[in-house]
């Protein structure tokens, strides 16, 4: 069984008012994720190589209108 590593780490910006992460998925392909979280907002990223193979984030986020 293969262990879990650590190959990047990023911050998402979340509302001040106590918006916490509560969910997350992951695409087999290792490449895609979504995150979904209190406030009722979703995070659709990416997470792939560059051209000199440092990791590099795409991130989209979808806000629900309250």
């Amino acid at each position: 069984m293969d262990a879990l590593k650590v190959e990047g780490s990023f911050k998402v910006q979340l509302h001040p008012d106590a918006e916490v992460l509560t969910t997350a998925i992951f695409n087999p392909n290792g490449i895609n994720f979504a995150l979904g979280t209190s406030h009722g907002n979703i995070f659709f990223g990416s997470l792939r190589d560059d051209a000199q193979s440092r990791p590099k984030l795409m991130l989209s986020k979808l806000e629900i209108a309250q």
